[in-house]
């Protein structure tokens, strides 16, 4: 009209000509080297009517060859587990994890030599701790007077077997414009810790070779059988940062991160030693050991993932970094736990 008002009906009709994005899509590029200050801006946002596995491949090989006419050169992709971004993937990646470490595969007769570390080193890695209870050592009592100290993960190995690591997977491609370089498949620590806490919830995995179960269900009962749910009414936590919300799986409370990685913290670890022979005659106390090992190495593998420098952790700044052979270290455990037999507890 004369004073420039548009009538509904007409306002209706254009809002339902206009082409609505139904896919919001957003790259990000973020230096991590420990050698100067991080880089950190948005490197393309889009939406989108349509998404695919095609357009996000050529998009992307797009955006990491104009990078790399600044000088900014992208050498890893993180994504979360969207249909789309795993087609993506499988498309892209064509580089097995044997082209990329083939020096760390150990051969048949070859013996492993340990990496010499020194003692700060040694020092440092045994201290595979998360929460507020982290500055205080993982270790307690079998019931027997036996003082229990958790390993951490290995950074001195230097080689792994052919059946230690999933050297077949495809983890990395060439880049699109630069020669002798790859970009490696990154793995977004958020959706990894929730995925792995996913698996002990199903309970139907078994570690070691006298194939001990890994099970939600066992942290539980040991954690209903301790003081902080079931002693006096003001009685002292011993455990504050635990909560039966970590063991009772919601669609709501699936998604929380902090409580994924609370089932693997030194909390959890301590409850376990100190209550586990309340429920001995449902579970002989020696059962946990498995569930001990891989809390401790989850909660290693989150510091490191983190950066946690009040826990010895740094940004990995060279190829034969000690962070590395933890991590390999780390994914050699979980090929293991892969392999184990899916027969559940009784």
């Amino acid at each position: 009209d004369a004073v420039g008002r548009t009538n509904e009906s007409d306002q209706r009709k254009d809002d339902e000509t206009l082409a609505k994005g139904r896919h919001y899509h957003a790259m990000v590029f973020q230096s991590w080297s420990g050698k100067h200050r991080s880089i950190h801006f948005v490197a393309g946002r889009w939406v989108l009517a349509k998404h695919s596995s095609r357009w996000l491949r050529r998009t992307t090989r797009q955006i990491i060859a104009l990078l790399a006419s600044f000088h900014l050169y992208v050498t890893g992709e993180a994504y979360d587990g969207a249909s789309e971004n795993r087609t993506w993937q499988n498309r892209t990646l064509d580089i097995k994890l044997r082209e990329l470490i083939p020096d760390l595969i150990e051969s048949p007769g070859d013996a492993s030599e340990a990496m010499e570390v020194s003692d700060v080193d040694v020092e440092t890695m045994a201290q595979p701790h998360l929460d507020e209870d982290a500055s205080e050592a993982v270790e307690g009592s079998r019931g027997d007077g036996e003082t229990v100290v958790a390993p951490p993960l290995d950074p001195t190995r230097r080689k792994f077997g052919a059946d230690e690591l999933p050297l077949d997977m495809h983890v990395a491609s060439k880049h699109p414009s630069i020669d002798d370089l790859f970009v490696i498949a990154l793995a977004d620590f958020s959706h990894a810790i929730k995925k792995i806490t996913n698996a002990v919830e199903r309970g139907n995995l078994r570690q070691g070779e006298q194939l001990l179960p890994i099970t939600m269900e066992m942290m539980r009962d040991v954690y209903v059988a301790g003081t902080d749910i079931n002693g006096p009414e003001g009685a002292i936590m011993l455990f504050p940062s635990l909560c039966m919300e970590i063991f009772q799986k919601t669609a709501k409370n699936r998604m929380r991160v902090s409580f994924a990685v609370k089932l693997h913290s030194a909390s959890m670890h301590k409850c376990i030693l100190q209550y586990r022979n309340r429920i001995s005659d449902r579970i002989p106390p020696e059962h946990f050991e498995a569930v001990l090992t891989h809390i401790v190495k989850t909660n290693r593998w989150t510091d490191v993932m983190n950066n946690s420098r009040n826990k010895g952790c740094e940004k990995i700044s060279a190829v034969d970094h000690r962070h590395v052979f933890e991590l390999l270290d780390y994914a050699s455990y979980f090929e293991q736990w892969k392999q184990a037999p899916p027969t559940r507890m009784s």
